[in-house]
């Protein structure tokens, strides 16, 4: 068996452009239509190297004051926002001085961005109804919730050996640099196409690896043992990004850099490295990989390994790589380093799917846990997750008919899980792509803000991505709300109609778009009584060209208020975030002949709603159920069997009661009943009767 090498990518502008043309164009969709070719390459790169959930790419210049750059994208896992800027070529001959001259050129301009947006808004140059003044706003609410801040910047040319630094720090502000040329890129791209990736440790590497079995399931084996150094280091030199998880690929060119402690444990203390280092998480396909038992129990021969990924570990295998690698063969030294490793050896189950997107999801949570961490594993997001992966679109012939060509709308539930399931359980198969488009995925700030916006609260849109994914989360888990299918589609064609509106202002070239679009989708939902034909919308997977003519007005009608009381409200963004502002809005609505378009529009029968009360909720909120105490007693009796409580929370019952019994009602606090209602909620999501 032979391993699959990687090829090493050199190329210059037209072999890279031809190269980037051809991916875009299997990727493309009816929004990419309005950008052109460098933006949609930038876009490409950006969802190969940086996957950000949620991203504004353009060309956005104020010559006067300095400021050219493409746009920024946010991570709302990671807590990340990155400027990003575009260095782009037509001359196929372009040479590294000049490509040094164009990133300097691009520093300056993003640079001068960032002075600006760290100024007072009071004395800031740009219009305040430019969509840079938003993007700024964008920044500094980055910043007010501890954003970690970085600056990329994409070549569709080869990197010079050393480019300019691109790190930056202005009024304590601290912005990570980092360049990505067009080897990085294709690089990316060709992880991404690998289909079969097989690491043959004994015939191309002469070392199997030895290892304990520790563990085995139905779904997997697992294993723990150790790999030299040199053994790592090659296999990296070898394969690259194609042995890295989703994830962790990521991260690579922030990780591309010597770690300082693992660097200097590699030099002087190699031998204690094993003990000193975590060591790697990584995952194989058990089919076509070669496990031999070696007649010691427990004792395994790993010979070869199928579809082998990296899922935790990336900086110490690239530091290692980095540190002792040079020109065509490895440093011998890397023989007395020995790096932890386990290995998950995947069978084939019907769970092989969730089974590897947990592996890679928990194995990568390396820091403390977020909010939007806790959020991503919440009862909601876990069944969205879930119907996105079994409700499809159905694709119609010429006649009509279904065809097997249906699609799916892929929700990301955590940054970088479309990848990492293309990657690690479809190998990066056209069926993926075809099954679940790129186009067609979104990420949980994408879905508040379209379903807030058809809420009715554009002021909650307005407030920007954190805090309208915050709003609607907290309704989500107050309400206990679970959604099913027809809540998926609905939430889909919200999606879908905040992605036109969004597409309609930006064609308009309409001033302050993040304000204009939350307000046209709240005055379509305000004046439908929030029964805009959302199933129709799915349905048709569009807007119709009535109702996008109407979104047009309104548009123009919204944005044209916003600029006409730029005297009294100089700060737009913040003016949009208030209550009085809505009003104003919908009274410049109300008297617009736009109005009785929409009052003649199709709607449903009932109104929608995105926070549906779960019967438990609703059950529990009632005071005549919450202070029954037969009810907990017979929660007591039931935790005896089902053992679901923690002890904490079995205290926090017993005390409830005995509070109840001695002081009655008026000694329970809000905090005290916050806390009961949710053990109650918890006790019931596990199988508690409550209302038997």
């Amino acid at each position: 068996m032979a391993t699959l090498k990687r090829r090493q990518i050199s190329m210059n502008v037209l072999e890279a452009n031809e190269l980037f043309q051809k991916r875009i164009s299997s990727n493309s969709s009816d929004n990419d239509g309005l950008d052109p070719y460098p933006i949609r390459f930038l876009k490409l790169a950006l969802d190969l190297c940086v996957q950000a959930s949620d991203m504004e790419i353009g060309s956005f210049e104020a010559p006067s004051e300095g400021i050219a750059y493409n746009g920024y994208c946010i991570d709302e896992d990671q807590k990340e926002f990155h400027i990003v800027t575009l260095a782009f070529f037509d001359d196929p001959s372009v040479t590294p001085d000049v490509v040094v001259e164009r990133i300097d050129s691009a520093k300056i301009g993003v640079f001068s961005f960032i002075k600006e947006a760290l100024l007072p808004e009071s004395r800031r140059s740009v219009s305040p109804v430019s969509e840079i003044s938003e993007h700024m706003s964008e920044l500094k609410e980055a910043i007010d919730n501890k954003y970690e801040l970085f600056i990329d910047c994409f070549l569709n040319a080869e990197l010079p050996q050393e480019p300019p630094r691109f790190s930056y720090s202005y009024n304590g502000h601290a912005f990570s640099g980092f360049c990505y040329g067009a080897n990085d890129v294709a690089e990316a791209i060709d992880a991404e196409d690998e289909k079969s990736l097989l690491i043959d440790f004994k015939n191309s590497y002469q070392k199997p690896l030895k290892v304990v079995k520790i563990a085995s399931t139905n779904d997997f084996d697992v294993y723990e043992g150790g790999i030299e150094g040199s053994l790592l280091a090659k296999v990296y030199r070898d394969h690259k990004t194609g042995i890295m998880d989703g994830n962790v690929r990521a991260y690579l060119k922030r990780t591309q850099k010597v770690n300082k402690g693992i660097s200097e444990t590699l030099r002087y203390d190699p031998e204690n490295f094993v003990a000193f280092n975590n060591g790697l998480s990584t995952i194989a396909d058990g089919e076509k990989s070669t496990v031999v038992p070696l007649g010691i129990e427990g004792f395994y021969q790993i010979e070869a390994l199928n579809r082998f990924q990296i899922v935790n570990g990336g900086q110490t295998t690239v530091t290692i790589y980095l540190s002792f690698y040079s020109g065509s063969r490895c440093d011998e030294s890397l023989d007395n380093v020995i790096v932890p490793i386990k290995i998950t050896v995947l069978k084939r189950t019907n769970n092989e799917a969730n089974l590897i997107s947990s592996i890679a999801e928990f194995a990568n949570t390396q820091t403390a846990i977020k909010r939007s961490d806790l959020a991503s594993n919440s009862p909601f997001y876990k069944t969205l997750e879930a119907l996105s992966q079994c409700v499809f679109v159905p694709s119609k012939d010429g006649l009509g008919n279904d065809t097997a060509d249906s699609y799916g709308w892929f929700f990301e539930r955590t940054a970088g899980l479309y990848a990492t399931k293309k990657r690690l359980i479809y190998g990066s198969s056209k069926t993926f792509d075809k099954r679940y488009p790129e186009k067609k995925k979104f990420s949980k700030s994408l879905l508040a803000k379209a379903i807030n916006a058809c809420s009715v609260e554009p002021m909650t849109v307005c407030l920007g991505n954190e805090k309208s994914f915050e709003s609607f989360n907290r309704k989500i888990l107050l309400k206990e709300s679970r959604p099913d299918e027809l809540y998926f589609k609905r939430a889909v064609a919200a999606i879908i109609l905040w992605k036109e509106v969004d597409k309609i202002v930006k064609k308009e070239g309409l001033p302050i778009k993040a304000a204009v679009s939350p307000y046209v989708i709240a005055c379509l939902a305000y004046y439908t009584e929030q029964r805009l034909d959302l199933d129709s919308i799915w349905a048709s997977q569009g807007v119709s060209s009535n109702v996008k003519e109407i979104i047009r007005q309104l548009a123009i009608c919204i944005s044209g208020y916003f600029v006409s009381v730029q005297g009294k409200y100089p700060n737009t963004a913040m003016y949009a975030r208030k209550g009085e502002c809505w009003e104003a809005v919908k009274r410049q609505v109300q008297s617009n002949p736009i109005r009785n378009y929409i009052y003649a529009l199709r709607v449903l029968d009932k109104p929608y709603n995105f926070f549906p009360e779960s019967p438990a909720a609703s059950f529990i909120d009632l005071d005549c159920n919450f202070y029954n105490t037969h009810l907990w007693h017979r929660l007591e009796a039931w935790n005896d069997k089902a053992k679901v409580l923690s002890p904490y929370e079995q205290n926090k019952c017993h005390d409830f009661l005995m509070r109840i019994g001695i002081s009655g009602r008026s000694s329970i606090d809000q905090m005290t009943k916050k806390k009961c209602r949710d053990i109650f909620l918890k006790a019931v999501r596990n199988g508690f009767p409550y209302n038997k």
